[in-house]
């Protein structure tokens, strides 16, 4: 039986951010990484349809934190072609594209929606003049989402707009989320929910000017072909890693013995278990520690469904520029749309072809069955949208589920992965990335492999982790 100082699970951006750390700074540690997939990249990698249209497993950002610099380091070091471009966004409701953030160009609603939402807000502000008994008590207390985006919006923008658009990302009602990921930032300077000014927003509406949250200084590279995928592909190859081994599955881990079990039937053991497998799964393959296991039956997350279609044919020009928009209204089926080949060229064959990406969140579900109607509802919804015409010419398809879409940040969620931690810790495993930390608002690419580094970086040497922070989770 094989033993290894540290066992690597998962090829995504974090176990490769482990494995660059441990060849790069510790060679003599002896490792193995394991991934059940085709390829590397994890909830990172892409697709490439047999008519040539490149899909991502979602629609990716890549828009680093300045402080990662191992991240950066890293992109600089694979030889990757990149495509720069304004990451255009923006939110599609009753008919218009708002630029993004919504909250901040309100203006562009309806004066039947605009006018409420204006004096909601200013009612809210004059409160905090006067700040009441029972918001001091609501802020002893843990903060819900729904608490924060009628805090922070009022009533009626959290009502017509914040609450349906978040309910629709996250299959889960505000009320029952944690606002804990809010104030953090996925690499620009905005937080995760950008904060409003009603004096700012009065102007904007007296003026009629936007206010986007891209800048002519906020763009954003992407490789010229093979989608993000092709990052962790060419990062896997600048490393040469022969410790690497695909299409293998880790069935059980025997944690007081050090020992897995892999899909082929064969054994290895380690010394330290680095992971990266979804929190709730790892747990359920620990078989020797049951308390571990009914632990994550508390975590929760969402599924996901991606529809992606490459279209013949000129973009219609008001989506000419836009990277992504979101979608609050209830009876359009997704809650997000990407446009693969605005954010680079090669993400289609020529530029005969334009591609279209649709996101659907649902509740928890392992198996997923996607049904004709849904294709034909999602279908319809791009049609209302304006990026479909009934006789437009769809020339490939591209379709996944996934059982594991988002780590919610449900309320109680930061105190149970103390305790999970904790007890991870005991017995030399160390869980992070996006669904091996389940915090979302640190699980983005630059994110994640930053958990890698900084994670081998405390198992081998006791440098303190700052990505993950883990001094807010585990004491």
């Amino acid at each position: 039986m094989n033993q290894y100082d540290f066992l690597i699970a998962g090829a995504g951006p974090c176990g490769i951010g482990a494995a660059w750390t441990l060849i790069n700074e510790f060679p003599n540690q002896r490792f193995q990484m394991i991934d059940p997939g085709v390829h590397p990249g994890g909830c990172a990698a892409s697709e490439v349809t047999p008519e040539g249209f490149v899909f991502d497993c979602g629609g990716h950002v890549l828009f680093p934190h300045q402080e990662f610099t191992e991240f950066r380091d890293m992109l600089e070091s694979i030889g990757c072609e990149w495509n720069q471009s304004l990451p255009v966004r923006g939110v599609y409701l009753h008919g218009r594209l708002i630029p993004a953030p919504v909250q901040r160009n309100v203006h562009r609603l309806p004066a039947s929606e605009l006018l409420p939402i204006l004096g909601d807000l200013l009612i809210l502000r004059m409160r905090r003049w006067f700040p009441a008994a029972s918001e001091d008590r609501l802020r002893e207390r843990q903060e819900s989402l729904e608490d924060f985006l009628k805090s922070e919006f009022g009533d009626q923008l959290t009502r017509r707009v914040m609450g349906p658009l978040n309910r629709k990302m996250w299959a889960l009602a505000p009320s029952e989320m944690s606002s804990a990921w809010v104030k953090e930032r996925s690499g620009s300077q905005l937080h995760n929910v950008p904060r409003v000014s009603v004096r700012r927003l009065v102007k904007q509406s007296l003026l009629k000017v936007d206010d986007p949250a891209w800048r002519s200084a906020a763009s954003v590279r992407y490789p010229a072909t093979g989608g993000t995928g092709s990052i962790w592909t060419k990062a896997t190859a600048y490393l040469g890693l022969d410790q690497i081994r695909l299409r293998t599955e880790i069935l059980e881990i025997e944690a007081n013995r050090r020992t897995v079990l892999l899909g082929d039937g064969s054994r290895l053991k380690y010394s330290r278990l680095f992971s990266t497998i979804p929190l709730d799964v790892l747990l359920k393959r620990i078989v020797d520690c049951p308390d571990l296991q009914t632990l994550g039956l508390g975590l929760r997350k969402s599924s996901a469904l991606l529809f992606g279609f490459g279209i013949r044919g000129r973009i219609p020009k008001r989506y000419s520029d836009v990277h992504t928009f979101q979608c609050p209204e209830t009876h359009i089926p997704f809650w997000r749309v990407t446009i693969p080949s605005n954010v680079a060229p090669g993400n289609v064959p020529d530029s005969e072809y334009y591609s279209i990406l649709c996101e659907i969140s649902l509740p928890s579900v392992e198996n997923i069955t996607i049904s004709d109607q849904l294709r034909e509802q999602v279908v319809n919804g791009l049609c209302e949208t304006g990026l479909l015409a009934k006789d437009s010419l769809i020339v490939s398809t591209f379709e996944r589920a996934l059982p594991h879409g988002y780590p919610l940040p449900f309320m109680g969620r930061d105190e149970l992965l103390s305790i999970i931690h904790h007890k991870l810790l005991s017995i030399d495993i160390v869980s992070r990335g996006r669904f091996g930390g389940w915090r979302y608002e640190v699980s983005n690419q630059d994110h994640a492999f930053t958990q890698g580094v900084e994670a081998i970086k405390f198992l081998a040497s006791g440098i303190p982790e700052k990505n993950y922070i883990p001094t807010r989770i585990l004491n």
